[in-house]
């Protein structure tokens, strides 16, 4: 026997199951319920309808029942419906798949459905084997994975979901065709992405124990929720099978050269297409810290033009060497820190300081072969130091609510330590912006453990704009083009807010802590870690269209 129901049949069953639970009418909204006391279905059924009539007509009839779409009440459009009808479960199926800006995939049910047949397919035709433990993720590895790990993404790949102010967490709305880089390190092993700073889709990832490998992201229509994207080149210490373990690395601002140093003590200068340029054994002690010499604003500016820089180099032993490049890699001059490096960072072409773990910094003048110390400057072991885009200003954060400024007069070593407080806990990380307009120029973007967000005006010394955040932050990075901010927080969420006006653009859910955010060049990508997971998510930005900037 088949049933056939019309709204109205469904809506009197519906009010009358209410009514009998104990639930007020006026809490629902159905499409005739002003009219239910005149249908002619209750007027001659109402007293043939025993107690909790829908529950035990509705078992009955709801193999009957089905549902040929939903309608997206953003855009009204229609979206096909492939679950069975349910009155008591809510309905997901077009809540699976979305863009960063919420909307509907249309082909998202065929794509799952498609890689769901893919899956079924691969594991019947897979031979039963049985791997030795341990072989699987060896570090370092880089053979070819399981074609299933690609092709049935959707259910192999933790979703990351769509928040505020596109879609509420409660929404579970899954973000569509965002990549991952491939992991070959150990398992649960610290990692850390950096996007080429000028060429568009270039991104080296660093892995615990393990040598860092460079990644190219294509611009290709992306077929799978999550795509995998395996290495295009892995920087290996030397050519030979001992591939090294890699501790640090650095791009050059104009994004031609990439820098890796290794356990070894050995240094590696690449290319942008990860191709071998020059190797040097710097020292005996692991390399802890590389930097090419020239701030943001000249490689910026010099397009190319500027192919000769230096290049300083601090290891485990507190030794800093410099170098020069050209054609050729030449030695220039070393310096003893006296404890592990952990941090350099050039003015210009002359003039870098560096910070140890003993909380000391010293600033170098490698032209006159002259050196200082900043003093009274940190408590601690800096967590950011780092020169503004003109050289005029050196940024420093220690594990305190003081910002630290040190302004050099004219273009000496000299200068004066000025600390700003204006957050209430503990600084945790900073970003400079690029200084393009004259909106950023000058400006340093900064997070505490105090759930704000802040803007300096480090010219004048103060705090430009402000927004709380609502959990503890992790980490920040302002994209190249001074329009957005990323922050990382405690609550797994990965939130972009408009420059300067700090609203907030659009966010996701991960379900692991973000440690370490980068932009693309194009800034139509953004790139995280998480804590401890080797794991690198790589969204697409450019397909949301309440991605704008003030």
């Amino acid at each position: 026997m088949k049933i056939n129901l019309s709204s109205d049949d469904i809506n009197l069953l519906v009010y009358r199951y209410l009514i009998e639970n104990g639930y007020s009418h006026t809490a629902f909204s159905f499409n005739k319920e002003a009219e239910i006391q005149r249908n002619p279905y209750y007027n001659n059924h109402a007293d043939k309808l025993p107690p909790n009539a829908l529950v035990s007509f509705m078992q009955k009839a709801m193999i009957y029942i089905y549902l040929e779409y939903h309608t997206d009440d953003l855009t009204g459009d229609q979206i096909v419906c492939d679950e069975p009808f349910s009155f008591f479960r809510k309905h997901t199926c077009f809540r699976k798949l979305g863009q960063q800006s919420g909307l509907p995939i249309k082909e998202s049910l065929l794509l799952a459905a498609e890689q769901g047949g893919q899956a079924n397919a691969a594991e019947r035709s897979a031979p039963q084997q049985t791997s030795a433990p341990g072989l699987s993720n060896t570090a370092g590895g880089m053979g070819t994975r399981d074609e299933r790990h690609e092709g049935n993404a959707l259910a192999q790949v933790t979703p990351i979901y769509v928040g505020p102010p596109q879609r509420r967490l409660a929404d579970k709305w899954q973000v569509f065709g965002y990549m991952r880089l491939m992991e070959y390190g150990p398992k649960s092993s610290a990692a850390s992405a950096h996007f080429n700073p000028v060429v568009p889709g270039c991104i080296v990832k660093r892995v615990e124990d393990a040598p860092p490998a460079l990644y190219q992201i294509t611009k290709a229509p992306k077929v799978k929720t999550c795509e995998i994207l395996p290495p295009v080149a892995k920087l290996r210490e030397t050519d030979s099978d001992v591939e090294g373990v890699g501790t640090c690395l650095r791009w050059r601002y104009d994004g031609n050269m990439l820098c890796t140093g290794y356990a070894s003590g050995a240094i590696v200068i690449w290319d942008a297409k990860g191709r071998r340029l020059f190797g040097i054994r710097a020292g005996t002690a692991p390399v802890t810290a590389v930097a090419f010499s020239g701030n943001k604003r000249f490689w910026y500016d010099a397009e190319g033009a500027q192919t000769g820089c230096k290049l300083a180099i601090g290891d485990a032993n507190g030794n800093i060497n410099v170098f020069r490049l050209d054609n050729e890699i030449h030695y220039v001059v070393a310096y003893r820190q006296g404890a592990v490096v952990t941090e350099i960072d050039w003015r210009d072409h002359e003039v870098f300081t560096a910070a140890t773990i003993d909380a000391r910094i010293r600033i170098y003048d490698t032209a006159a072969n002259i050196s200082a110390t900043i003093r009274d400057v940190v408590q601690s072991n800096p967590q950011f130091m780092e020169w503004g885009t003109t050289g005029r200003c050196l940024a420093i954060t220690d594990n305190t609510a003081l910002l630290k400024l040190y302004k050099p007069e004219s273009q000496g070593m000299q200068g004066n330590v000025i600390s700003l407080k204006a957050h209430t806990k503990n600084i945790v990380a900073a970003s400079w912006q690029f200084g393009h307009n004259a909106k950023s120029v000058n400006k340093l973007c900064t997070i505490a453990m105090d759930k704000q967000l802040l803007i300096w005006d480090v010219a004048n010394e103060s705090v430009v704009t402000s927004v709380m955040l609502d959990q503890v932050p992790t980490t920040v990075a302002v994209n190249s083009a001074d329009t957005f901010v990323a922050v990382g927080t405690y609550g797994n969420l990965i939130k972009v807010f408009n420059l300067p006006s700090l609203t907030l653009s659009c966010s996701f859910c991960d379900r692991d802590l973000p440690t370490s955010i980068t932009w693309a060049a194009c800034d139509e990508h953004i790139a995280y870690n998480v804590y401890n997971q080797q794991t690198t998510p790589v969204l697409p930005l450019a397909t949301s269209a309440s991605l704008t900037a003030d």
